[in-house]
Order: structure tokens, then C-alpha cells, then sequence
């Protein structure tokens, strides 16, 4: 093939490509083809779910001690967690944007996967006292959120022909890139 077809042909596949991403406006704006940006999120609400996924358990049974029991945690399973913006791609300018936001609301780092390995250990630990039953849970905590993702939206005659686009985001969650949540539960 000659350079100029493999032009032409690049130059065809870039057109189809830029088509079949612009939209044609219905009821939520002009009429036409146009091209939406992500600019802007706004939460509802952002809150941290401490008891988002349980890592693991360590069971005390100190029923018939006479002296305290130390439990500590070592994870006895492996697993992965990972982000969920709904609707949206997690690698797209919408989970970006959610993702600063959900950092800037709480003040702790999200991730868009986080992992554990059987084995690993950490350094909590705990006393279960004599005539006690008492678990010692590892939850993997995660950030929740809700709310409006502005879209600006460009139309041909750019830029005067510019207008907006509200979109709710249904309830979406990160795991947080660092940390465990422990938690004493009473057994049975």
C-alpha cells in the first residue's frame, strides 16, 4: 500500500472515529454534532464506610481462661478491591474528577484498586479478657459517594455555541489506598 492510501485511509478511520464519538443533541440541548467534556463534579454527599469490606477475622475464644488472651491479626485471604464510579469507566475524566473529590471531602488518599495477600501481618493486636468470646475483624475502608457531574458541551460553531449538561451519579465508592479498619465484635 502506497503511503498516500495509508494516509487517506488514517485520515478516513480519524473521521469515522470523531463521528461516532460526538452526539447528536435531542432534548437535552441544540441540535447537531457536538462534543462532551467532563468539568466539573458536585457531591451530595461523601462519607467514609469504615466497614466497607471485611479483609478478615481472628476468633478469641477465652471462655475458660484464666489470664488474657492476645490476638493478632494476619490476613487469611487474598483479594482485590476495586473502585466503582457508576456508569463511568474508571479511567475516565469523570472518575478522575470524583476521585479528587472524594479526596478533598475527607481528607484521606482513594485508590482505584487495592490489594491484599494471605500471610501478610500486621501489627494490631488485642487482649480478649478471661471468660470472653471476642473477634478481632480487618475491614478495608472506602470512601462512598453521590451526586452531579457538569458536562460542557461544544458545539460546531465553538465558542460561541457552548452549553451545559447535569448528569446524577448514582452512589459510587473507592477503597482507601492506605489503612485497615480493626474492630472488636463480641462472638457468641
Amino acid at each position: 500500500m502506497k503511503t498516500t492510501q495509508k494516509l487517506l485511509l488514517f485520515s478516513l478511520i480519524a473521521v469515522v472515529s470523531l463521528v461516532l464519538n460526538c452526539s447528536a443533541g435531542g432534548t437535552n440541548g441544540p441540535q447537531g454534532i457536538y462534543i462532551r467534556e467532563c468539568v466539573d463534579y458536585i457531591p451530595d454527599y461523601t462519607t467514609i464506610d469504615h466497614t466497607f469490606r471485611m479483609m478478615g477475622i481472628i476468633y478469641g475464644d477465652n471462655r475458660t481462661g484464666t489470664a488474657p488472651m492476645t490476638l493478632g491479626y494476619e490476613h487469611t485471604t487474598s483479594g482485590t478491591v476495586t473502585a466503582s464510579i457508576a456508569g463511568h469507566t474508571n479511567l475516565s475524566a469523570e472518575a478522575n474528577l470524583v476521585y479528587a473529590s472524594m479526596e478533598a471531602e475527607t481528607g484521606v488518599s482513594v485508590s482505584v484498586s487495592v490489594s491484599w495477600t494471605e500471610g501478610t501481618t500486621y501489627a494490631a493486636s488485642y487482649n480478649v479478657p478471661p471468660g470472653n468470646y471476642e473477634n478481632l475483624v480487618a475491614y478495608l475502608p472506602a470512601v462512598r459517594t453521590a451526586g452531579r457531574l457538569i458536562y460542557e458541551v461544544y458545539m460546531d460553531g465553538y465558542p460561541d455555541n457552548v452549553f451545559y449538561q447535569y448528569d446524577d451519579l448514582d452512589p459510587s465508592y473507592a477503597p482507601q489506598s492506605n489503612g485497615i479498619y480493626f474492630r472488636i465484635e463480641s462472638g457468641v
